[in-house]
Parts: structure tokens; C-alpha cells; sequence
């Protein structure tokens, strides 16, 4: 069954980030690791995109 791919883009600064990141984990983890954070990060975006991307749980703060 084919996914639906949701529409989001990203800032120049955040591919700019992204792609170091990439640089990065390229030259200390390997073509591996840089696949996993790819498609990963691609998997995040599209779930954000979507509006099903779970949301953090916000702390109570008691003083």
C-alpha cells in the first residue's frame, strides 16, 4: 500500500543544518547510519506535516 507523502519545507538554514548533519555522520558512522537518519528525519517531517506526529507530554512545574 503506497503512503501518502505529505508537503513541508524546510528553511535554508535547516538544510543548510541538515546537511552538515549529514557530512558529518557520513565521515564518523558511514553510509549506514547516514540512511537510518535520512529516513528517519523523513519519516519525523511528513508525521509533523500531517498533524500525527505525538506530542510531547508538557511538565507541571510545583513550587
Amino acid at each position: 500500500m503506497e503512503q501518502n507523502k505529505s508537503f513541508y519545507l524546510l528553511t535554508s538554514d535547516a538544510e543548510s543544518d541538515l546537511f552538515e548533519i549529514a557530512e558529518y555522520t557520513l565521515k564518523n558512522w558511514g553510509i549506514d547510519a547516514l540512511h537510518r537518519y535520512q529516513e528517519e528525519l523523513t519519516l519525523a517531517f511528513e508525521s509533523i506535516a500531517n498533524g500525527t506526529a505525538l506530542n510531547r507530554q508538557k511538565y507541571s512545574w510545583k513550587f
